[in-house]
């Protein structure tokens, strides 16, 4: 597994690199640069931006990978052309007006826009300071020169030269903290290595920093933000701990060990955190999309590896799920190098072993998660939680349900990244809003945003057949809607089969429920059932009430590449005089 995926990295980045080889840089205009401030398009800058990280990840992986096993395992490559072009691409970089995106910076009222640390200038910050660090001796003097003192003067120095918090992030419990103070500590390692008390204030300071990253996570180790941005966040995370570790010869464990109010043992989060993520694949392939997730997730090779590396009970899902440089759009360079270095690594120290074959049911208590695989190839997941998660949906009592490698009722996850996206727009966008979730109206009313709207309760078991879960859902929808929402869902483990049960008890005046259902397949309506004929499968929806009147309504859902996707919503109406129960079936169709 680790074998195969070091050979298939190592000629993909040896044919990207051929084909780049003899190309300029994206160019970067101010007409680019000035899109999202005129209509809020993030896309066609952040094209060019991440074309150039492409150049910049190809050609220092290249670089380091040739220094460890020489010129001779990249033919035709050869290591004067890998080391010129990387010292060329290093050079425009620092020429870079702004290392940061346009959607994180305001030109308008921040006369020192061009040096505002977001996430991608602090990951360039990092970056630039780990090339010219490992290839000291192979790169010029100058250009040595030029990389550090921008990584000082643009990032490192401004992060250092006040009190905490340098900006929002430094405190927060999100991916930006991870990334952003991540990269800035592990700059700030290869910067001053040789300046031992300064570097030990700073390391001091990023760890109480990353202390708030590790409470943004439940206690059962679920990120609430997706599994792309777990990806994201704990691998910088997991990158500088790795660094702290070896630099100060094992004496400071970030992952493990005690520091601050990190905690050591098995029971501690930080080892529920490290073993989440394989939870999160279904035994199809597909993954959950909960938050901005995406239902097709590719896991990081290296990230995997190096949490492996510390935790041996961390599980590898197959290498066919496993990313390759193309399938990062932002093309980052410190996963790219960990999923060289750390696989070679744990390649060189661990026997091949079969992939991670997932459970058959799995709650996460904290996060109100349950999680189902049958053993005929259904897959299954809902969740509580509430209206105020980090990058949140309007999802309280939602679920996913497919067949094989095909989604039938689907949660669209992230949308496109526009500057309403995170603005007060957020949630009149379908895949944020509760009328893009498996989730119903009450008497006209989709779900609030905020912490407090949210499952009232949520209760999980598991026998020997069934997963089952049950939550109290009203209160996310505000007061006044209905006295009672409950929602009980069975799993069979074995055929597949979800029984959903809603529960309403209405107010004095009664109530109108409209049950919603989200899909990206064409409906075929019968009597009291929808069919959704899918390539290899077919799922059913029964409805087990008289009476029922299907309504079909086709949206448009912009993906997280700003693609168009057809989105349709499976609705029905029921009025509840005092209470109701409504009984759903999903099930594979035979």
């Amino acid at each position: 597994m680790y074998k195969q995926f070091l050979e298939k990295t190592q000629k993909e980045l040896i044919e990207i690199a051929l084909e780049l080889l003899d190309k300029p840089l994206p160019k970067i205009t101010e007409e680019l640069f000035a899109l999202f401030e005129t209509c809020g398009n993030r896309v066609k800058y952040e094209a060019v931006y991440f074309g150039r990280r492409k150049f910049l990840t190809v050609f220092g992986c290249l670089a380091l990978w040739m220094k460890e096993e020489g010129e001779e395992a990249f033919t035709p490559l050869t290591k004067e052309q890998v080391y010129t072009k990387l010292e060329q691409i290093l050079r425009e970089i620092c020429g870079e007006e702004c290392w940061a995106l346009p959607a994180h910076v305001n030109r308008a009222k921040d006369p020192n826009w061009r040096y505002n640390v977001d996430l991608f200038a602090a990951e360039t910050a990092g970056t630039l300071a780990e090339l010219t660090y490992a290839l000291e001796g192979e790169l010029s003097s100058a250009c040595v020169e030029k990389c550090k003192n921008e990584a000082l003067k643009r990032v490192v120095e401004p992060f250092f030269g006040v009190e905490p918090p340098f900006a929002h992030w430094e405190r927060c419990e999100h991916n930006w903290n991870a990334v952003c103070v991540g990269n800035i500590g592990s700059a700030a390692i290869y910067l001053y290595h040789d300046q031992p008390e300064l570097l030990e204030k700073y390391i001091s300071r990023v760890c109480e920093d990353l202390l708030h990253y590790v409470d943004g996570f439940a206690e059962d180790g679920t990120c609430m933000e997706g599994l792309g941005y777990y990806a994201y966040g704990m691998g910088y995370f997991v990158n500088f701990a790795e660094q702290v570790y070896e630099y100060t010869q094992g004496k400071m464990d970030l992952l493990r060990g005690d520091w601050g109010q990190f905690r050591a043992g098995e029971e501690d989060k930080r080892f529920h955190m490290a073993l989440w993520w394989a939870k999160c694949y279904f035994a199809s392939g597909r993954s959950v999309s909960f938050s901005d997730g995406s239902s097709r997730e590719k896991y990081r090779m290296g990230l995997g590896c190096q949490l492996k590396d510390f935790f041996p009970q961390v599980q590898m899902p197959d290498i066919a799920l496993a990313s390759s440089l193309e399938e990062d759009h932002c093309y980052r360079f410190v996963p790219m190098r960990m999923d060289i270095f750390a696989t070679r690594k744990l390649s060189a120290n661990e026997r091949e072993k079969e992939p991670y074959t997932p459970e058959k049911f799995t709650i996460l208590p904290s996060a109100q998660w349950c999680l189902g695989n049958s053993e005929n190839g259904c897959f299954f997941a809902v969740k509580g939680g509430h209206n105020g998660e980090p990058h949140n949906h309007n999802d309280v009592g939602s679920f996913l349900y497919g067949i094989g490698k095909e989604l039938f009722f689907t949660d669209l996850g992230a949308g496109e990244y526009v500057k309403e996206y995170f603005g007060e727009g957020r949630y009149e966008i379908l895949c944020n809003r509760s009328m893009g979730h498996n989730v119903p109206l009450l008497c006209g009313a989709e779900q609030k945003s905020g912490r407090e709207y949210a499952a009232k309760r949520f209760d999980a078991r598991e026998t020997s057949q069934y997963g089952e879960c049950s939550m109290e859902l009203a209160e996310a929808y505000g007061v006044g809607m209905v006295k009672a929402f409950t929602r009980r869902i069975s799993f069979d483990k074995k055929t597949g089969e979800v029984i959903l049960e809603d529960y309403f008890v209405a107010g004095e005046e009664g109530a109108v429920v409209t049950e919603n259902f989200v899909t990206q397949y064409i409906p075929e309506i019968g009597s009291g059932y929808i069919r959704l004929c899918g390539e290899e499968n077919t799922c059913i929806l029964q409805v087990e009430y008289k009476g029922i009147d299907f309504g079909v309504k086709k949206e448009t859902h912009l993906d997280h590449q700003g693609q168009p996707e057809d989105v349709y919503r499976i609705t029905f109406g029921i009025e509840i005089a005092d209470s109701e129960k409504i009984t759903i079936r999903l099930c594979k169709h035979n």
